[in-house]
């Protein structure tokens, strides 16, 4: 009996031996190693997944909210002003839009545009014109470039008020025509 009870404390005292080991961290045995890992894997791996989950739908919901948000009367309305008050600028003479619609991240179009000379004349009008945007200028340069323009229902007045005097549309000619870069 004695026999046995000493193959037993010796067996307690590798047990001990063997847990103090493990519990410092040497001689972990090969399949706790690989369960820890395995473990730690997992946990990378579901926060991985959930950081990308998260994105793609953050990025879902801001396209949509700009979808939604770009339909209100409201912002229409200011996208109109702000282009009323851009292009007449831009041009040098009045611009009349009567509304707006956008098709976000793709065309905007202007409804009923009138443009007026500086001297106040009526010399053009559209019913409809539409500019394609390229989206990822305007997200990556921020710039605005335009695609295409589909112009439908133009009605322009040209005229001349004597063969030495400019056309009366000059300034919109004027406004478009390339400009030239500085060589230095």
């Amino acid at each position: 009996a004695s026999n046995s009870n000493g193959d037993s404390e010796r067996n307690r005292a590798e047990i001990s031996k063997n847990c103090c080991k493990f519990v410092v961290g040497f001689g972990w045995p090969k399949s706790v190693v690989a369960l820890v890992r395995m473990s730690i894997t997992r946990q990378i791996y579901r926060v991985v997944r959930s950081i990308l989950f998260t994105a793609v739908l953050a990025v879902g919901v801001l396209f949509v909210g700009l979808y939604v948000f770009l339909q209100f009367p409201p912002v229409q309305q200011a996208i109109k002003n702000k282009a009323q008050s851009e292009l007449s600028g831009f041009i040098g003479g009045r611009v009349n839009i009567g509304d707006v619609s956008i098709h976000p991240f793709k065309e905007l179009v202007l409804n009923d545009v009138g443009i007026d000379t500086p001297d106040g004349e009526k010399c053009v009008r559209i019913d409809k014109l539409g500019a394609g945007l390229d989206l990822w200028s305007l997200i990556a340069g921020r710039k605005i470039i335009i695609t295409y323009v589909e112009l439908i229902g133009l009605d322009a007045s040209v005229s001349q008020a004597a063969s030495d005097e400019p056309l009366n549309i000059s300034f919109l000619i004027d406004a478009f025509a390339p400009k030239e870069k500085k060589k230095e």
